[in-house]
């Protein structure tokens, strides 16, 4: 088989196998080997060699080989480990809202289930949700939070659709989010290979992916470039109607009772022309004298000398 035909099977293979986007890219995993390989044997050698050096001077030769050699490989694997399960880490990072809900639902559902049915312990989490949910002051701030939770996932797929530009497959790192009277904003953080110009292009398709009508990107800090800002308008709220409590504070004594006619049958001729009085004005004021600037000197009264 020519490498070509091979070199096309293989291209089709991995078209066919990356049609869905799964949690962990293979590209991600790929990489995440690979750095788990180089940092095992990079941080491994330099501790282990610091380790026998140090452990040298206080010991036997032999001795502090083996100190070192089992340092190194102890902290190797270490640094290896945590590099490996960053996508898995990255991943539960993601989930951790869900994560968080689910442990707090089955702790509680397991203490309620040790004294009651499992039906009753069932009912006893669920009725106080409902009726909490039936308030609208309620039922609004956690519709905002859920909100949050699906634009972060959503996000986290438009990013592995058409922003990952880079061969590792490397994405925005989505950090937190919180609900806005408009939608919700979020905050995420730039991995090498990618710029704010490279997201404000895509604004449409970020947009159309959490199921919203707007999305804004703006710079989060002016120390780092990295950091970003999304917005996610869902609504207008300036389109509301907004209750006043002004018209409460007017007490009932300064409220017109009076029924005042409005004024008819007014004519022209009888409204005084404020251009013709202003011109008058000015031309009384031309004719008048100016008064003299030279005053007279003032007359020395000879009787109080005498």
């Amino acid at each position: 088989m020519s490498k070509s035909r091979y070199g096309l099977i293989n291209r089709t293979r991995y078209r066919r196998h990356h049609r869905h986007i799964a949690m962990i890219a293979h590209p991600v995993l790929w990489h995440a080997i690979r750095r788990a390989k180089i940092a095992f044997w990079a941080v491994g050698l330099a501790v282990g060699l610091t380790t026998a050096v140090v452990a040298a001077s206080i010991t036997e030769p032999l001795r502090a080989t083996f100190i070192g050699l089992l340092t190194g490989i102890a902290v190797g694997l270490v640094v290896a480990a945590v590099l490996f399960a960053w996508p898995v880490i990255r991943v539960a990072w993601h989930w951790t809202a869900e994560i968080l809900a689910l442990t707090g639902f089955l702790t509680l559902y397991s203490a309620l289930a040790e004294d009651m049915p499992w039906w009753l312990a069932l009912a006893t989490i669920a009725t106080p949700i409902g009726l909490l949910l039936t308030l609208p002051s309620i039922r609004r701030p956690i519709l905002g939070w859920v909100w949050c939770i699906i634009s972060r996932h959503r996000l986290r797929v438009c990013f592995t659709a058409f922003i990952a530009s880079n061969q590792e497959g490397r994405t925005p790192l989505i950090l937190f989010a919180r609900p806005t009277p408009a939608g919700e904003r979020i905050w995420i953080w730039l991995r090498p290979g990618l710029a704010l110009a490279d997201l404000e292009a895509r604004t449409d398709r970020l947009a159309a992916g959490c199921w919203a009508a707007e999305c804004r990107i703006t710079p989060a800090s002016r120390r780092y470039a990295a950091l970003l800002r999304i917005d996610i308008a869902r609504r207008n709220p300036l389109t509301a109607t907004i209750g006043s409590p002004l018209p409460n504070l007017v007490p009932a004594a300064a409220t017109v009772t009076a029924h005042v006619a409005a004024p008819s049958g007014l004519d022209l001729p009888d409204v005084p022309d404020t251009r013709a009085i202003d011109a008058d004005r000015n031309r009384r004021a031309i004719a008048a004298p100016a008064p003299s600037d030279t005053a007279s000197p003032p007359v020395d009264d000879l009787s109080d000398w005498i």
